[in-house]
């Protein structure tokens, strides 16, 4: 009856082959297994031509005898540490591979697999010839090529061999046969499997089994004698262990390294979320602080990990890029033994690290000057590096220092900080005691960058944000100046008056005056082409031209025409803009005189309203626009071209008006057009001036609701100014 630990055996084959094979093939269906590990398929060979063996074995007894075992042990003890040693392999391997420890690994792989070939090679040879060391022409071997109780019988007969004899030269052949095995073993699992164990690694377990394995057989051998049955339990257990070496590193391993991944992205969000949520409220200092802790955090986190302490991170800086220059913003960017990799002839002058700190903080990297510069004309290392870095936009390790480097760092890396394709910053990774990074090094700085990347455009994003709060500022102060210049009251002899002017999102150029003299009023309404301070800027000049020139023309006892006043005033207002501010400004103007019921005008504006009481209508006064070239053009205008005179009656009224009321725009892009201005004119013109006023920019803003009003935040894309007289 077949022993029921061979069944066990032969059984446990099946699981162990089945389950390696599923796992094997499943990492090459993964992208990110990588590739299917040669070694792991190589030992699923090994065990499946060990399990035929097992089973040939088992169930042909007539085959292989019960005297054969001594050489089935060693078949069989072949197989299975070689089949060990390929999954200790495949393991290995597969953890090394992106390690820089491979090149290292290599050549003690090569060496194991061509001495334990060589070794295991003359272990087996010597087994053979002693076996076969008294019977040269064969007879003494059956068919199968294995001694037979028969022969060995004739062995005894004849006096060739004593039983006791056999047994002791067996045994000592078996002995020198372990002890070989024994050095590889021991051999192996030394320079094998616990090179950089804990680092690359966990453990040597197979290789411990297998050690185990093979002492449980070299005792149980020795006292049982070598033709007494296999011992199959030890056999069962190998098989054991390496279905649980197997699943523990493909499956499981894999596994918890797949959650762990999940649990550390999770973990860098939040972090992410709360670094995003510190800086965005933050000031320039605690930035500085913040992003100090994070370079230490993640210098501390990967030092952790060595064993070799002196092997880590030994300094940093971080590099933040402000126009065409990478600099280092605070000493608090810098950390540990750091040298100014573009400047490091200076370093024989510097002995304290305070000072040599000082210095990297005055020597930013011109990055223009490095784009434009041929590589090989580049003076210094450092900028080699950057120039690297920019062209490749990946990470730049230097392990072999060149000339002016060399005795002051061992690896210096830089990894570049990229906000999609520009480059926002740099981290320069220092290491004075070993020329190679640790994998947790390489994640500390990768991590290191992602965080900085988005500290970085927070940073620039909370600038941009102060000069808009600086500029909306300037332009809140020059909105208060543009509404402040203008007359809060207007006085003219014979009339009554209103005036309002409605700011756009922008400072505008809208600008209206009055200046009252004996006998009547001057008085004037324009708008500066374009928007934002040089508009508003051009307006004032305007308006104290104007009232310079009145003022002058009373004081010498002289009234001017309007055509005259428009002329004295853009030739101040070409000069100013030519000759001091450089501006190119221009603006429609029109200027009136009043006085009794004649108004005469001059200048080119838009055309005005005119509502005549008797008629109960009202009439359109193109006449004032289009009539001479625009004020600030050039300073050969003559405007008398543009001279005109109307009359009004008691209770006409004058409706005066910048483009922003017309031009205002609905969803449809439809403005609000100046026949419908007049519809409203017409339509309340008995009513008190305020109202009018008042009609007419609740009709307009209704109008503007969906478009401009909806585009610029509740504002009018223009400004929007009204001047009505009424003739008392």
């Amino acid at each position: 009856m077949m022993n029921i630990f061979i069944v066990i055996h032969l059984v446990s084959f099946i699981p162990v082959l089945t389950v390696a094979f599923i796992l094997w093939k499943d990492i090459g269906e993964r992208s990110q297994f990588g590739k299917r590990p040669k070694y792991l398929i190589m030992s699923i060979i090994m065990l499946f031509f060990t399990g035929i063996l097992f089973t040939l074995s088992a169930f042909l007894p007539e085959e292989f005898p019960q005297e054969s075992s001594f050489m089935l042990y060693t078949i069989f003890t072949i197989l299975y540490l070689v089949a060990n040693f390929f999954v200790e392999f495949s393991i290995h391997c597969q953890r090394i591979t992106k390690s820089f420890f491979e090149g290292e690994f290599a050549p003690r792989l090569r060496s194991f697999i061509i001495s334990y070939a060589i070794l295991s090679f003359l272990a087996i040879l010597a087994v053979i010839l002693f076996l076969f060391r008294n019977s040269f022409d064969g007879s003494l071997v059956t068919s199968s090529g294995l001694y037979s109780s028969d022969a060995l019988t004739e062995l005894q007969e004849k006096g060739l061999l004593g039983w006791e004899d056999f047994h002791i030269l067996t045994t000592i052949v078996f002995i020198v046969f372990s002890f070989i095995q024994a050095i590889i073993l021991f051999t192996v699992n030394k320079r094998i499997f616990r090179f950089q164990e804990g680092v690359i690694r966990e453990n040597s377990l197979l290789s411990k089994i297998a050690i185990f394995m093979f002492v449980f057989f070299f005792i149980h051998f020795f006292l049982s004698g070598f033709f007494n049955p296999i011992f199959f339990p030890a056999f069962i257990l190998c098989n054991i262990g390496i279905l649980v070496r197997v699943t523990g590193e493909y499956f499981f391993q894999r596994t918890q390294n797949l959650d762990r991944r999940i649990l550390k992205l999770e973990d860098t969000l939040n972090l992410k979320n709360e670094l995003i949520g510190r800086v965005i409220s933050s000031t320039n200092e605690e930035d500085f602080t913040i992003i100090r802790n994070m370079l230490e955090d993640e210098i501390e986190r990967a030092n952790a990990h060595q064993t070799v302490k002196e092997y880590g991170i030994s300094g940093a800086i971080i590099y933040s890029r402000k126009g065409n220059f990478l600099s280092v913003a605070s000493s608090r960017y810098i950390y540990g033994y750091c040298i100014p990799i573009n400047r490091t002839d200076v370093l024989k002058h510097l002995k304290k690290q305070e000072q040599i700190n000082e210095f990297i903080l005055k020597t930013p990297f011109d990055l223009a000057a490095i784009n434009q510069t041929p590589r090989e004309r580049l003076a210094n290392s450092g900028d080699m590096l950057v120039k690297d870095l920019v062209e490749k936009q990946a990470p730049v390790i230097l392990m072999e220092m060149p000339e002016d480097m060399r005795g002051l760092q061992r690896l210096i890396a830089l990894y570049p900080i990229f906000d999609r394709s520009i480059l926002r910053g740099i981290i320069v990774i220092f290491k004075d005691s070993f020329d190679r990074l640790f994998p947790e090094e390489e994640n500390a700085c990768l991590t290191l960058t992602e965080n900085l990347k988005v500290v970085f455009a927070i940073i620039e994003g909370k600038a941009i944000q102060h000069e808009r709060n600086r500029l909306q500022g300037e332009m809140e102060i020059a909105k208060t100046i543009q509404t402040s210049i203008v007359p809060g009251t207007i006085q003219i002899p014979g009339y009554e008056c209103r005036a309002s002017m409605v700011t756009a999102s922008e400072v505008g150029g809208d600008a209206y005056d009055c200046y009252p003299v004996e006998k009547g009023a001057y008085f004037g309404i324009g708008d500066v082409s374009g928007h934002g301070l040089p508009a508003g800027i051009t307006a004032l000049i305007q308006l104290t031209a104007f009232q310079t020139a009145i003022a002058t023309s009373n004081s010498v006892g002289r009234q001017l025409e309007p055509y005259e006043i428009y002329d004295l005033v853009n030739k101040i207002l070409c000069g100013i803009n030519r000759d001091r501010i450089g501006s190119d400004k221009f603006m429609t103007q029109n200027y009136f005189y009043a006085e009794n019921n004649t108004i005469t005008h001059a200048g080119s504006h838009v055309i005005a309203i005119l509502y005549q009481k008797n008629q109960n209508s009202t009439r359109e006064l193109p006449e004032l626009a289009n009539r001479t070239a625009f004020m600030g053009i050039s300073e050969h205008i003559a405007s008398k071209t543009s001279a005109g005179t109307f009359t009004m009656d008691e209770g006409d009224v004058l409706l005066l008006y910048t483009d922003g009321i017309i031009e205002s725009k609905n969803q449809y892009g439809t403005q609000f057009g100046l026949s419908r201005l007049a519809e409203i004119l017409a339509g309340n013109a008995t009513k008190s001036l305020d109202e009018i006023m008042i009609t007419i920019m609740d009709t307009v803003r209704e109008h503007a609701t969906s478009g401009d009003l909806k585009k610029y935040n509740g504002n009018l894309a223009d400004d929007a100014s009204l001047f009505l007289i009424r003739k008392k």
